[in-house]
């Protein structure tokens, strides 16, 4: 090996009494020490203050984050008395799974294995309990999904609300991915009513309309949400201006009564009967009339 000339195979060490300077990046110099102590994995003197800064507490977190859309819906729904729906996740409804995450305490969230076992489950949810039944499925197939559910709901008359997601206001009218005209699919199961939010300012009438409709009605009512809007900021009550809708989350049962001559008339129809039956008697075949008697 002539002078001057360095062998590579040589290993590329240095002294610490070499008098050459240490390289610096921008301000800060690495000597060979520093390198080596923050390849066995000690930290530098410059990483010692970030291990040091303190926690933000989760309540000045939440304090500091901005309602979404999807926050008030699940807040809106939990003041209407509703504290469960049944759904499948989707890429269209993740602003609204997000919002039932941080609501886990309030509002339970039925995972089901299919969007059509959802509007099954909101329907049977509805026929036992007497309360509105919820169901919620992701745009495109997701909400295709949930039609035959809800035309149970619908043949049986009872009051079931279906929340779907739809694409970003952006691209719709642009043939996107999953982009189905919602609206015109629900207009023959949920013909009452069927809307599709635009601003956030919508949101409270549209779902205090669908429950109350569906409550009274006894029918099935949809809500439409492009998944770009339930991430804006909500608006839960809207100005007192024109051109704005102000609704509330109750409702009250009417009773309702016969008019008495109408009472008295389907008395005089019964007295006038010679013969009474049981109606499942009446609704059965000779044959099985014949099987009845004789066990």
């Amino acid at each position: 090996m002539e002078k001057g000339i360095k062998d590579p195979r040589a290993p590329n060490t240095r002294s610490l009494s070499d008098p050459r300077p240490t390289r610096r990046v921008g301000s800060r110099s690495h000597s060979t020490l520093s390198v080596k102590a923050h390849a066995q994995g000690k930290p530098r003197k410059a990483d010692a203050p970030l291990a040091n800064f303190p926690s933000v507490p989760d309540s000045l977190v939440e304090m500091t984050m901005a309602k979404s859309v999807s926050d008030f819906l699940i807040e809106r729904l939990c003041a209407w008395g509703i504290h469960r729906i049944y759904g499948y996740p989707g890429d269209g409804i993740n602003g609204i799974m997000g919002a039932l995450e941080k609501a886990k305490d309030k509002m339970d969230f039925i995972q089901v294995r299919h969007e059509e076992m959802a509007a099954f489950m909101a329907c049977a949810h509805a026929k036992f309990t007497g309360d509105i039944g919820v169901c919620c499925a992701t745009s495109g197939p997701g909400a295709i999904h949930l039609l035959n559910g809800l035309y149970d709901a619908k043949m049986d008359h009872q009051p079931v609300l279906a929340i779907v997601g739809q694409a970003a206001r952006a691209s719709l009218g642009g043939d996107y991915q999953q982009e189905v005209d919602l609206a015109a699919l629900f207009k023959d199961v949920a013909h009452e009513y069927v809307h599709q939010a635009s601003v956030p300012s919508q949101m409270r009438h549209l779902i205090d309309r669908a429950i109350r409709i569906a409550l009274v009605e006894k029918k099935v009512t949809c809500i439409i949400i492009p998944n770009d809007l339930q991430e804006c900021d909500a608006v839960e009550e809207p100005p007192h201006k024109h051109a704005t809708i102000h609704s509330s989350a109750s409702f009250q049962a009417p009773r309702i009564i016969p008019a008495a001559q109408d009472l008295q008339r389907a008395a005089e129809i019964l007295n006038q009967g010679k013969k009474s039956c049981h109606a499942r008697w009446c609704r059965l075949s000779p044959r099985h009339r014949r099987s009845h008697r004789s066990g």
